[in-house]
């Protein structure tokens, strides 16, 4: 596939991940006022599907569609059930995207917050980059992977190296921190249901 085609992709990428941003924030002033209230609500999920599924039950979203991304191995069906449970609503295998929980004001906004999976789905998590555009979990793209940060921004960053089975992101300057890194080990990942 050529660059303009993969340039699209990325497009279509980042524009699902900024709207599934806009949707947790959308939950949260209902609920709390700040950004994690999405997350606060959901302190016993164990998956990035569990805790996005909140947006179907409170009526934020009617779609799962945007929690896919082109050449992902995780394609949602379109299917999302009824109220009030949704039961049918990303499930396994149906969401691309790993999301950071118990996010506040007070780590600042730099902090990874909706993120591509990961082949090690661990804070300051690894992808695939052997996996370029194939989809394999934890796949990347030519230069890189697409990072939603609390801030709403919405970016493709680039991995360490362009080849391994386990590369993080590039370090940002020369003490070697990433996005996920320079905030210490403090957070946690919710990881997709493969």
């Amino acid at each position: 596939m050529n660059r303009a085609a993969e340039k699209q992709e990325v497009a279509q990428g980042i524009s699902n991940c900024r709207q599934i941003i806009t949707a947790v924030y959308a939950y949260a002033s209902d609920h709390r006022g700040g950004p994690d209230g999405l997350s606060d609500r959901q302190k016993t999920s164990s998956s990035s599907n569990q805790a996005f599924k909140m947006l179907f039950a409170e009526g934020i979203l009617e779609n799962e569609l945007i929690f896919g991304c082109p050449q992902s191995p995780y394609q949602p069906d379109g299917k999302i059930g009824t109220a009030p449970h949704f039961v049918d609503a990303l499930k396994a295998g149906e969401n691309h995207w790993m999301f950071t929980p118990h996010l506040s004001d007070s780590p600042g906004s730099s902090v990874p917050f909706v993120y591509e999976n990961a082949a090690v789905a661990t804070w300051n998590p690894k992808w695939n980059a052997d996996a370029k555009r194939r989809p394999l979990p934890g796949r990347t793209w030519t230069k890189g992977i697409i990072i939603g940060m609390h801030d709403k921004s919405v970016a493709l960053e680039k991995l360490a190296a362009t080849e391994g089975t386990e590369v993080p992101l590039k370090a940002m300057s020369d003490n070697g921190n990433t996005l996920f890194t320079q905030h210490g080990d403090k957070f946690e990942v919710l990881d997709v249901e493969r």
